[in-house]
């Protein structure tokens, strides 16, 4: 045990012990020193009184030198007890005899005694020699030692006395009265207030059981108020909790209430927007005039326009009530963002102004995420830069900026030439409901949702989303004004994925780039380069014949030409006759460029090795065209005008009429009715309708069909109950596992999960639109029916 760890009795024992020690300790050496100078210089005296008794027969000794007498004497005096040493030299200084410590001076602790031998003569004295007499420390420590002795005896006595006398005194007056104390305290339980200590003691071990009388006391009223205070306390708890209760059941049903009032407002204008989009595509397809194809066009944009508030309100409320979830699939970047790009390039080329899609080569195409989340957040910024921008370019640049074995981070970057953004309204970009310009006279409108909604998103998707002003930009687009919006997203790898690789066929090819956008060459230069092949450009005909011509003669021909048809249409006739004036230029492969809206130049149809492309160009598109080049399948000059550019509907007529397929349509509304079925039969399907679930039933015991658009709220029966009833093995419909496709206007969160529960394969939300219906007739249809022969 340390010392710490003793009791306070024997800790104050301890100390005074110490400081009796000390105090003895300094005492004894004062005695010592006392004692030892009184006894040194009772020495010093004895040894100077052995001058008068041995002065004469010395100094007579040495007038003879008679050399036996003295040494006999000096011998004799040696031999006195208080005497360490004897030295006698005559009076030429030669030493005549000595013994002990008188030849050694320098020792500690030696004192001497001096006196000098004369001679009387005729009463003249005369000096005859000198005698030293030494002393020391330990003559006189052999004197004083049995004092000491004595004196250590007596103080062992003492400190004996003293310690038995010192502990028996702490112990009782001091060490059993706290250990007492001290055993109560520990010994004290909760609750155990009525106990008290009983010391009849006016010191401060009296005042120390007082003072935790008073505290026992304290704490047992203060237990009580707790006890008191708990009890309020339990009953305010009850009593609030049960309000509560109350608070979060209103809340729920506040929540389910306004829950079923937007799916009922979804359903209710999805209703009716499905037969104005509906209707309106259809009439698009039919043989207008110019006039009535620009009007059918403008109630087309706006009834879309209406539609995109419609989903951000709905998209903002499923973010609200935090009941947003995300889809991980797979999919394929590079023909998401093709496809992107050809949908939102007619939009800039209504204003007149060039879209770009640049994605770095090195991006991974084959990802797990969520593409129609991704494709949202930049139709959301895409659109919001054509909006802005009158006149310039929108840019969207794709870079990979990390990438390992399981996952690539991507930055998207979207930049236009527009208004720009004031530096006072930046931080209000996110803001929900915020316009930048909130003036009764503003030119832009919407609804302030579509930033704040793509935050959300891209937050979900684990990553970041922000505005950079262009100056700080870098690469090709840091001198173009306006607004630069970019994002941050994680997507995983395909396990089994085989990337697009270019073979071989294409290494080394001198291709010869000529299109006046700086921009688009430059995406292209990158994809060709990345392909391996060797890009020259050329922005305008005059520069791009000159390298035509070089390269002939320096006889290291272009083996393709890229040529865009608004760069070079002024001058197609000679550009013509340049491509017939050389066999190699005859020979070389030749890619007609054609933009959105452009009048495809007949022209060029006569051109030896050519094939026309839309622009913007994609790449699996590019690939296929420079493949069937090779192959030499050039089919005719009615395949060089591009379809994709003629008509804003991507799905052509009578896609399916080789199959021979049935599809019923569930749908109670005449007009929806009405839409579906013309947009079916308009792609060579042959249709029935039912009204309800219950009709809808009957037709498929009496009748075989491939597949099933089955609409969800519906009168007599509604599709959840007619999907039921189809799976059921017990029923009369003739094929229990027949494709159903929910065709619903609920668009609120989980009714995709609804549908998949009740047994349905799967999903579209009106309005439907005529891709989404051949992109489900793709996925189903060839699964149930093979091609007529």
């Amino acid at each position: 045990m340390n010392f710490l760890q003793r009791s306070i009795s024997n800790k104050l024992l301890f100390v005074v012990l110490i400081i009796y020690f000390l105090l003895s300790l300094v005492v004894t050496g004062i005695q010592y020193l006392v004692e030892f100078n009184h006894t040194r210089n009772l020495v010093a005296g004895e040894l100077a009184s052995l001058e008068p008794t041995f002065f004469k027969s010395l100094s007579t000794a040495v007038w003879q030198y008679d050399d036996g007498q003295i040494v006999a004497i000096a011998r004799s005096i040696f031999d006195l007890p208080m005497v360490t040493g004897i030295e006698i030299k005559n009076i030429n200084g030669k030493v005549m005899t000595a013994f002990g410590d008188g030849l050694d001076q320098s020792k500690a602790g030696l004192f001497v005694h001096e006196f000098t031998l004369t001679n009387v003569f005729r009463g003249e004295v005369t000096e005859i020699g000198m005698v030293k007499l030494f002393s020391g420390s330990k003559v006189v420590n052999d004197r004083v030692k049995f004092g000491f002795l004595l004196t250590g005896l007596a103080w062992l006595i003492k400190t004996s006395v003293l310690l038995f006398l010192f502990q028996w005194a702490f112990r009782v007056y001091l060490g059993r009265p706290m250990t007492w104390i001290t055993e109560h305290v520990c010994n004290f339980r909760a609750g155990e207030y009525d106990k008290r200590l009983e010391v009849s003691r006016s010191d401060e071990l009296g005042i120390l059981a007082d003072s935790f009388n008073k505290m026992i006391e304290r704490l047992g009223n203060s237990q009580l108020m707790l006890e008191e205070a708990n009890r309020t306390l339990e009953q305010k708890v009850i009593d609030r909790t049960a309000q509560l209760e109350q608070a979060k059941l209103a809340a729920e049903s506040a929540t389910r209430a306004k829950s079923c009032f937007l799916a009922n407002m979804s359903h209710e204008i999805r209703t009716p927007m499905n037969g104005v989009l509906g209707m309106i595509t259809l009439l698009l397809d039919t043989r207008l005039t110019d006039e009535q194809r620009k009007y059918t066009q403008i109630a087309h944009n706006s009834a879309s326009s209406l539609l995109s508030i419609i989903n951000d309100i709905l998209d903002f409320s499923k973010i609200e009530a935090e009941k947003l979830d995300l889809e991980t699939v797979d999919f394929d970047l590079n023909s998401l963002l093709e496809d992107f790009t050809s949908t939102m390039v007619l939009k800039a080329c209504e204003k007149g102004i060039e879209l770009v899609c640049d994605c770095d080569p090195v991006v991974p195409s084959l990802v797990r995420g969520d593409p129609s989340r991704l494709l949202q957040v930049l139709t959301n910024l895409t659109a919001n830069a054509i909006k802005f921008t009158n006149s310039g370019s929108v840019i969207i640049q794709i870079l990979r900026e990390s990438q390992n074995d399981q996952a690539v981070v991507l930055r998207f970057l979207v930049h236009d030439t527009g208004i720009g953004i004031p530096k006072d309204k930046i931080h209000l970009l996110f803001n929900k409901f915020t316009q930048i310009d909130e003036s009764n006279t503003r030119q832009y409108g919407g609804t302030g949702l579509g930033l704040s909604i793509s935050q959300q998103l891209v937050r979900l998707m684990g990553g970041e989303i922000g505005f950079e002003s262009p100056s700080f930009l870098s690469g090709p687009y840091a001198s173009n004004p306006g607004s630069s919006f970019w994002f941050t997203i994680t997507l995983a790898l395909q396990k089994e994925r085989i990337d697009a690789v270019v073979g071989p066929m294409l290494a080394g090819y001198r291709v010869l780039i000529i299109d006046k956008s700086s921009l688009n060459r430059m995406v292209l230069r990158r994809r060709l380069e990345f392909w391996g092949m060797k890009v020259t450009e050329a922005d305008e005909f005059f520069c791009a014949s000159k390298f035509l011509q070089h390269a002939i003669i320096a006889e290291n021909p272009f083996q393709l030409i890229l040529i865009d048809q608004q760069t070079v249409a002024k001058h197609a006739g000679e550009f013509k006759t340049l491509i017939h004036s050389d066999e190699k230029l005859v020979d070389a492969y030749k890619v007609l460029m054609v933009s959105p809206f452009s009048q495809y130049s007949s022209e060029f149809g006569n051109l030896p090795r050519l094939v026309a492309i839309d622009k913007p160009l994609r790449a699996s598109d590019l690939l296929k065209k420079l493949q069937m080049m090779q192959n030499n399948e050039f089919l005719g000059n009615h395949d060089l005008i591009p379809g994709a550019s003629s008509s804003r509907t991507a799905v052509a007529r009578n896609m399916f009429s080789n199959y021979n397929s049935r599809v019923l349509i569930v749908e109670d509304n005449i007009t929806n009715q009405m839409v579906a079925r013309g947009m079916l039969e308009g792609l060579g399907i042959r249709t029935n309708v039912a009204a309800n679930g219950e009709e809808a039933v009957r037709l498929l015991e009496l009748m075989d069909f491939d597949l099933v658009f089955m609409d969800i709220q519906m009168p007599v029966m509604d599709g959840f109950t007619a999907t039921t009833l189809i799976r059921a093995k017990n029923s009369a419909v003739r094929h229990h596992d027949i494709a159903i496709i929910a065709m619903t206007a609920n668009a609120m969160q989980g009714d995709r999960e609804n549908c998949i529960r009740a047994g349905m394969n799967d999903y579209v939300s009106k309005p439907i639109m005529p891709d989404v219906i051949v992109e489900k007739l793709k996925k189903w249809l060839p699964l149930k029916v093979r091609p007529l022969e």
